[in-house]
């Protein structure tokens, strides 16, 4: 892939959005339903100061992640594993192969720490003021918030992860809104009055290893995952598309891969990209559309397919923030879109279904 592929790429400014500037608007649609791309890079320009101390927000995360990921051994990283999958659980350790590859016969070759909305033991919900919500929050529907068991080793990672979790609230809530707008539906607040502290959205920061750091013992764990694991091929993530209804990603080596669309023919899939590399402190993301948004715009927004491959030099480092609404929301086609492809109303589905 050329340079020049990356600086036709488009390009959103979030301070712009904000203040629901027209332009910008008309190129967030373009972007999504008129551009062969159908995905855009966001520039987090809040104001003259705002770049620079979300770029230092990020490089926190990656600072704090990479040192458990370098620095603890596997008997302490394992202290904090998570079972992916099985359970609605708050989040932890994911051990290297343990991720879903998404296709027969490939091997994930990735470990991350995630997490949900973080909830101090003895917090209390200062908008539950009416006492609605259920204070236990392992029976939350869509595994929204929890407690997380933080890594004594790295004490600072706790704070740069959920402050940058936090911003990622602020920033999805304007995207809700002008996702709205650009398409001119005829209820701005369509899918944000969906987003809230109940909301299904996750973070990951995930570390794929070169091939050089694959060692015998990685090689034993490989095997036990899978009985054709001597066929298997070793990707980092397989080709599929999120549930929810927006990924932020964020990447400091080259790896993660995206579909484009067609020329104009958006019924059909075009050519991989390979996706920008970033700075550590750089305040941009990669915004991909989710199944969510696709079902809720009968199509217009299309859900954006990639993968990600292993790193050829360096180990690979990411940051993944996935952004849904409220796991009971009903996600089907809003009246804007509702015509001869689909008819509302036929099978209803919900955030946690998808």
């Amino acid at each position: 892939m050329s340079t020049n592929e990356h600086l036709n790429l488009p390009l959103i400014s979030y301070r712009r959005l904000k203040s629901n500037d027209e332009e910008e608007l008309a190129r967030l649609k373009y972007a999504l339903v008129d551009s062969e791309y159908g995905f855009f890079q966001l520039v987090v320009d809040d104001d003259s100061d705002d770049t620079s101390k979300f770029g230092k927000d990020i490089k926190r995360v990656y600072d704090s992640g990479r040192k458990f990921f370098k620095e603890l051994s596997e008997d302490e990283k394992k202290q904090y594993v998570h079972t992916q999958y099985e359970t609605f659980e708050t989040g932890g350790y994911v051990p290297l192969f343990e991720e879903y590859a998404y296709k027969a016969n490939e091997i994930a070759c990735v470990e991350s720490f995630d997490l949900v909305r973080d909830i101090e033991e003895n917090e209390k919900d200062e908008e539950d003021e009416n006492n609605e919500t259920d204070d236990d929050f392992t029976k939350q529907p869509s595994g929204a918030r929890g407690r997380i068991d933080w890594p004594v080793e790295v004490p600072e990672m706790k704070n740069a992860f959920n402050i940058f979790y936090r911003k990622c609230d602020e920033i999805a809530r304007v995207l809700f809104l002008s996702f709205a707008k650009a398409l001119s539906i005829k209820d701005e607040r369509a899918f944000e009055k969906h987003f809230s502290r109940d909301s299904h959205c996750a973070m990951r920061f995930m570390r794929y290893p070169n091939n050089d750091n694959n060692n015998n013992n990685n090689n034993d764990k490989k095997k036990n995952k899978s009985k054709s694991s001597d066929d298997a091929k070793e990707v980092g993530v397989s080709e599929h598309t999120d549930f929810e209804m927006m990924t932020f990603l964020h990447q400091n080596e080259r790896g993660l891969y995206v579909k484009k669309r067609r020329g104009k023919n958006r019924d059909e899939e075009g050519e991989w990209m390979s996706a920008p590399v970033l700075q550590e402190d750089e305040a941009k993301f990669l915004v991909i559309i989710s199944d969510g948004l696709e079902a809720f715009t009968n199509g217009t927004y299309k859900a954006t397919p990639h993968r990600v491959e292993r790193p050829e030099n360096r180990e690979r480092f990411s940051i993944v923030r996935f952004n849904g609404v409220n796991a009971e929301t009903q996600v089907n086609p809003l009246p804007d879109f509702v015509g001869a492809k689909r008819k509302r109303g036929e099978a209803m589905t919900t955030q946690l279904d998808l």
